[in-house]
């Protein structure tokens, strides 16, 4: 039944493909006119770190509303509550083919990308590491943000400035991670030790929160 479910939600991100081309577009024009807003090299490189994680953010924002919001129209998500299989399964499911066609698919551009903008390449594997955990934090709060969404109908921006709080520790240490001046000290690496520890504590209340409102929505 996990297999089944994570085929099925895979298949869904493939058939509408033009929210993961828009939030893979987004990105790849945000990494590459970045390096036209520097002054210079050093600032360029400074400044494409921290726009890659609002990039990053304001990308996965373009997908995560239709999480749940395609299952609600068509009653999918009222059949999942009758499922023998956990809600909190399924909505951990839904997490991770959202983190699979979003997170790993930037991490997967950037890697190419990174040459473009000219990222030395030990940066380069730990912004790497750093977004792919960066995106699976951001996946979870936005699980809680589209089921919210989704229950009370409301809009995208609102909910979105509800949840900027739980955003910002991530994009915070996350973009530290893979600064050149951080890196060269070791706190590049504290700082990605704090993110797995965000990713892991993020997951469980994400699944039960989402589960949750989903339980509760009419």
């Amino acid at each position: 039944m996990f297999l089944i479910t994570l085929q099925r939600e895979l298949n869904s991100y493939i058939k509408s493909g033009s929210d993961i081309i828009y939030a893979a577009g987004f990105y790849a024009l945000i990494v590459l006119a970045t390096p036209l807003l520097g002054q210079s090299a050093k600032s360029a490189e400074a400044l494409d770190i921290s726009t890659l994680w609002l990039a990053l953010l304001f990308a996965a924002m373009l997908t995560l509303p239709h999480m749940y919001q395609r299952d609600y129209a068509d009653g999918t998500l009222q059949q999942y509550k009758l499922l023998s299989m956990p809600l909190e399964l399924t909505v951990m499911i839904k997490c991770i083919s959202h983190w699979l066609a979003s997170g790993v698919l930037i991490a997967l551009l950037l890697s190419g990308l990174s040459y473009i903008v000219a990222i030395e390449h030990a940066g380069v594997e730990l912004l790497c590491a750093s977004i792919l955990l960066g995106s699976w934090c951001i996946t979870c709060v936005g699980s809680i943000g589209a089921s919210i969404m989704t229950a009370a109908r409301s809009g995208a921006l609102l909910v979105a400035l509800l949840l900027l709080p739980l955003f910002i520790p991530v994009l915070i240490f996350g973009s530290s991670v893979a600064q050149p001046e951080l890196a060269a000290t070791g706190q590049g690496e504290q700082a990605l030790l704090i993110l797995i520890a965000l990713a892991l504590a993020l997951t469980p209340v994400s699944v039960v929160a989402t589960s949750y409102i989903i339980r509760n929505t009419e």
